[in-house]
């Protein structure tokens, strides 16, 4: 039998103590973090332990040490907090909030803009961008409402909707061989190892023709560990064109792929939610868009250079969302049906290929 049978509940003031002790490492200082005793920290993270059944912490005389497998319950801990500061702040605001999720780039040189004429829109609703390295970006676990998804999870059908495209740019260490060059090509590409993020990234070795595929892979797990990768010359990257405008660094350069097939469309993708939230976003996008295409006005020196990527937008629930009339809008429901509805818009909005 395990060291700890089990308790009556998991308690706040517990999940509150195991996080300042893991980020602290001492029951010392997670004592003056939280303004308490290091007695009745410790009683906490014991409790803890004996409610879950489950040993999460190594204590010595010096330190303490988490235990391999509290590493799980320290993240949904940090989780479960972050929801409820969220929730706290939002009733003493008295305002709505959306969270958009996005695990690469948002909108690329668009978002800000996109945020300031939400605000003059829908001022009554907070719009908050948070970057969710995981597959739904934040949708799964319920920290985002809508999520910017520039390729579709596998593991879960989410509602999405196309929103609009993108190019497809190289980037590549300033002193790379192919750096002078005004465009390159996927075979140019290849003859370096590639990095690549398989659970997010909209790159996949399907991009290329399978007998000229690139010789090495190096799979990474989130952008920064990207942008390092390829900033230090050890492996080149394909991404689309937002990426350019919203992670520059010095010594990467990005160039645009001139023979690249169209990526996944970027797509506004949502949870389970009222339809006023996603028509609210898209009339704001719309309107956006309508003046300022996805697809940078910007000319790069070859002007036809790099192939298209589509994108789309994910949306979440909003609550008391202004009532929005209808858009065009086309709904997956699921990886195997679509559901398209069409309602007479307002005025007629250039439509995004």
């Amino acid at each position: 039998m395990h060291e700890y049978d089990g308790g009556m509940g998991v308690e706040l003031r517990q999940l509150r103590c195991l996080v300042p002790v893991a980020e602290e490492g001492s029951f010392t200082d997670a004592a003056i973090e939280l303004r308490m005793s290091q007695a009745a920290v410790s009683r906490n993270i014991a409790a803890l332990e004996h409610t879950l059944g489950v040993k999460l912490v190594e204590r010595t005389t010096r330190s303490v040490a988490l235990t391999p497998g509290s590493e799980r319950v320290l993240a949904k801990a940090r989780r479960l907090l972050t929801l409820l500061a969220e929730l706290e702040q939002e009733a003493r605001a008295g305002t709505d909030k959306i969270r958009i999720g996005y695990a690469w780039s948002a909108l690329g040189e668009h978002t800000t803009e996109f945020q300031r004429r939400w605000t003059a829109t829908f001022a009554d609703t907070e719009l908050r961008l948070i970057h969710s390295n995981s597959p739904t970006a934040g949708l799964a676990d319920g920290t985002t409402d809508f999520a910017i998804l520039r390729r579709l999870p596998e593991a879960a059908a989410v509602e999405h909707i196309r929103i609009g495209a993108e190019k497809r740019y190289c980037v590549m260490s300033s002193d790379d061989p192919l750096a002078p060059r005004r465009t390159v090509t996927l075979a140019q590409i290849a003859q370096r190892p590639v990095a690549m993020d398989l659970r997010t990234g909209s790159t996949t070795l399907e991009l290329w023709p399978e007998q000229a595929r690139p010789q090495e892979v190096i799979a990474i797990h989130d952008v920064d560990d990207w942008l390092t990768l390829i900033g230090s010359g050890a492996a080149r990257g394909i991404t689309a064109e937002s990426t350019v405008y919203q992670y520059r660094r010095r010594g990467l350069v990005y160039r645009p792929v001139r023979d690249a097939r169209p990526s996944p469309s970027m797509r506004l993708g949502r949870r389970r939610t009222r339809r006023g939230s996603a028509n609210a976003l898209l009339s704001c996008w719309r309107g956006f868009t309508a003046d300022t295409p996805l697809q940078s006005k910007r000319t790069s020196p070859t002007p036809a250079a790099a192939a298209p990527t589509q994108a789309a937008i994910v949306p979440a629930p909003l609550r008391r969302a202004r009532p929005v009339r209808p858009l065009w809008t086309s709904l997956t429901v699921s990886r195997l049906a679509v559901l398209k509805v069409v309602y007479p818009p307002r005025n007629p909005v250039p439509r995004i290929n």
